[in-house]
C-alpha cells in the first residue's frame, strides 16, 4: 500500500530504521562497550577462579585469603574503575563519530565532568582506633574521596549520562569561533589543538560544577545518585525479577534486524550496561573461605559419587545468605537444587529482617544437619584484654568504646554478641561486614579489635596467634583450644551455642527424595577423611533426622527473635 507521497509504509520505516541503527549516540556507547569489553572478561574469569577454583585447594581460610588477592587485584583494576574507563571511552567515541577533531580533549572533558558529578561526600565506618569512635558516632563523613559505588559496575548509567552530554555540550560549544584561541602557523600541532579548545573546556565543566553545586546546596544530593535511584536500581531489581525483560529486548532487536537495525544497536545500548552492573551482585552469597562454603565444598565431591551425580557447590551473592536461601526456596522440588541453611539464613537473619524473601517454617524442607560448629569471641593481640576476664572487665569499663565485627547485619556473629551483651551487661558497638573474610581480614589487621565468629573460619588466624581466642560456644572444652573456656563456664550458658550448617531442600520435597539424600549423607559422614575433614575445622558432626533438624531450626529462631525484640535491634 502506498502513501499519498508514494512511499510505501515499509519504505518509511526502512529510512528510520536506518536512522536510528546509525544514531550517533547509540553507535557511540556500543563502541565505547566493545572496548571495554575484554575488562570485564578479564573480571568474569578472575571471579569464577576466585570463588570456584582457588576453594577447591586443601588450604585453611587465611591461605584461602591470601591466594585470592590475585582475583582482588584484578577485581579492583577492572570493575570497580569500569565506570570511569567507560566514560572516556565514549567520549573518544563521540568524538571519533562526529568527527571531531580532538578525541582526547573529549576524553578529559567526559572523565573530569563525570567526577564532577560525584558526591563531594562519603561516608565511612571508624575504625576501632579512631578517637571519633563514640557508641553513637560510628561513621564519618570523609571529603577528597571516591567511592567504588560510583566508579564501579554501578556508576554505569551515571557515566553513560554524564558523558554523553559533557561530550556533546563540548563539541558544540568548540564549534564557536570566537571561543578558539589562535597561535598561529609554526606551533606544534598538538599545543595548538589544546589552546583551541580551552576555553569551551573551562566554560563546559564550570557549568557541570555549577549544576553539581546548585544540585548538593539546593537539593542535598548529586547527579549520580539521582541516576542511581531513578535509573539504575529500578533497571537491576527489573532484570533480577527474571529473564522476561532480557528475552523482550532481543525478541525486538532480532525483528528490528529486518528492517535495517542491527541487533547490538538496541541491546548493546540497553542490556548491557544492565549486566554489566548485575556481575558484582552475583558474587558468593558467604566471603570465600567462610564456614558454610567450607563444610559444603568438604560434602560436595563424596556426595555426588554417592548420589551417583556430581554435586556443584553455587554461590549466591547478597543479603548475608537471604538471596541464596530465597532462590533454594523458589526451586523446583525434585532434589536437583538444595541449599546450606545456616543460623543466619534461618534463625537470626529472619528474626531481625521483617522483609526477609521466605518463610523459614513454610518455605523449606529439613533433610539433615550435617555438623555443628563452636563459636568463638576472639580479639586482636594488641587488645587490652588478653584472656576473657581481662576483656570482659576491659569492656564493661569502658561501655561503647570497642567495635566487634561480624559477618554482617543479621548473622549468627552479630546476634550472638547482642544476646552476649544482653547477657553480660558489656556494651559494644557493631559493625557489620560483607562476610566472614573481609571481617576476619580487619580484625587481624587491626582495624577492629573484636570479633564473633564461627570457630572453622577464625582458627587458622588463632593458632598463627594473629587473633587472640577469649571465650568460645561449644559444649565443653575444645581440643584445639584447651585453655580457652566456654561461654558456660564464665557465667552466660545462654550464648552458649553452636551453629549449625544443614542441607534444605524447597517446600513440598518427597519425603523419598528427603530419605535418599539424608541416607546419602549419613554414608559419607561415616567415611574417616570425609568426617577428619570437617572436624580439622573445629566442627562436630551432627546427622541427625530431617524431624530433629526442623525442631533445631525452630529453637534456634525462637532464641534470636527473643533478643531482637528485647534488644530493639532492626536492620537499619
Amino acid at each position: 500500500m502506498a502513501s499519498d507521497n508514494g512511499k510505501s509504509f515499509l519504505d518509511k520505516f526502512a529510512e528510520v530504521s536506518a536512522k536510528v541503527g546509525n544514531q550517533v549516540h547509540l553507535r557511540s556507547l556500543r563502541d565505547a562497550f566493545a572496548t571495554i569489553t575484554p575488562l570485564y572478561i578479564l573480571a568474569g574469569i578472575a571471579v569464577l577462579i576466585n570463588n570456584v577454583v582457588f576453594p577447591l585447594f586443601p588450604l585453611d581460610a587465611a591461605g584461602l585469603a591470601n591466594l585470592q588477592t590475585w582475583g582482588s587485584a584484578i577485581t579492583l583494576g577492572t570493575l570497580n574503575v569500569s565506570a570511569i574507563i567507560l566514560a572516556g571511552l565514549i567520549g573518544y567515541s563521540l568524538a571519533k563519530n562526529k568527527r571531531f577533531d580532538n578525541p582526547l580533549a573529549c576524553v578529559v572533558v567526559a572523565i573530569s565532568a563525570f567526577v564532577i558529578m560525584m558526591p563531594q561526600q562519603i561516608t565511612a565506618t571508624l575504625a576501632a582506633t579512631s578517637p571519633l569512635l563514640t557508641d553513637k558516632i560510628t561513621s564519618a563523613e570523609v571529603t577528597g574521596a571516591l567511592s567504588t559505588a560510583n566508579t564501579g559496575t554501578n556508576g554505569l548509567f551515571s557515566a553513560i549520562i554524564i558523558a554523553l552530554l559533557s561530550v556533546s555540550l563540548f563539541i558544540k560549544i568548540s564549534g564557536v569561533e570566537k571561543l578558539k584561541v589562535k597561535l598561529g602557523e609554526g606551533v606544534p600541532p598538538a599545543v595548538s589543538n589544546s589552546f583551541n579548545v580551552m576555553i569551551p573546556m573551562l566554560l563546559n565543566l564550570a557549568v557541570f560544577a555549577l549544576a553539581a553545586a546548585l544540585l548538593a546546596v539546593c537539593a542535598g544530593t548529586d547527579l549520580c545518585t539521582i541516576i542511581s535511584t531513578c535509573i539504575s536500581n529500578p533497571l537491576k531489581s527489573i532484570m533480577n525479577a527474571g529473564p522476561w525483560a532480557v528475552i523482550l529486548i532481543y525478541t525486538l532487536a532480532n525483528l528490528l534486524f529486518c528492517v535495517g537495525i542491527h541487533q547490538s544497536t538496541i541491546s548493546g545500548a540497553t542490556v548491557e550496561p544492565i549486566l554489566t552492573m548485575l556481575i558484582v551482585d552475583n558474587m558468593a552469597t558467604f566471603a570465600a573461605g567462610g564456614t558454610t562454603d567450607l563444610i559444603a565444598r568438604v560434602l560436595a565431591e563424596p556426595l555426588g559419587r554417592e548420589l551417583g551425580q556430581p554435586v556443584v557447590v553455587e554461590n549466591k551473592g547478597g543479603g548475608g545468605g537471604a538471596i541464596g536461601a530465597a532462590e533454594t526456596a523458589r526451586a523446583t522440588p525434585d532434589g536437583y537444587n538444595l541449599g546450606m541453611a545456616t543460623v543466619s539464613t534461618t534463625a537470626t537473619n529472619p528474626a531481625i529482617n521483617p522483609k526477609i524473601p521466605y518463610n523459614v517454617f513454610t518455605d523449606f524442607t529439613p533433610v539433615v544437619n550435617v555438623a555443628a560448629t563452636p563459636n568463638v569471641i576472639a580479639a586482636n593481640p594488641q587488645f587490652a584484654g588478653k584472656d576473657y576476664k581481662s576483656f570482659l572487665a576491659e569492656v564493661k569499663k569502658n561501655p561503647g568504646k570497642y567495635s566487634f565485627g561480624s559477618p554482617g547485619t543479621g548473622s549468627i556473629g552479630h546476634l550472638m554478641m547482642e544476646m552476649f551483651m544482653l547477657e553480660t551487661g558489656a556494651q559494644m558497638i557493631h559493625v557489620p561486614y560483607r562476610g566472614s573474610g573481609p571481617a576476619l581480614n580487619d580484625a587481624v589487621a587491626g582495624q577492629i579489635p573484636l570479633i564473633f565468629d564461627n570457630l572453622p573460619s577464625a582458627l587458622p588466624f588463632i593458632k598463627e596467634k594473629r587473633l587472640t581466642a577469649l571465650v568460645v560456644a561449644a559444649p565443653q572444652r575444645l581440643a584445639v583450644l584447651p585453655d580457652v573456656p566456654t561461654l558456660a563456664e564464665v557465667g552466660a550458658p545462654g550464648v552458649n551455642r553452636m551453629a549449625y550448617y544443614g542441607i534444605v531442600g524447597p517446600k513440598n520435597l518427597p519425603k523419598d527424595i528427603v530419605t535418599k539424600i539424608n541416607t546419602a549423607v549419613h554414608k559419607v559422614l561415616q567415611d574417616p577423611a570425609v568426617r577428619k575433614r570437617i572436624e580439622d575445622t573445629g566442627s562436630l558432626i551432627v546427622a541427625g533426622t530431617p524431624e530433629k533438624f526442623a525442631q533445631e531450626i525452630k529453637a534456634e529462631y525462637t532464641a534470636y527473635k527473643t533478643v531482637v525484640d528485647k534488644q530493639k535491634l532492626t536492620m537499619e
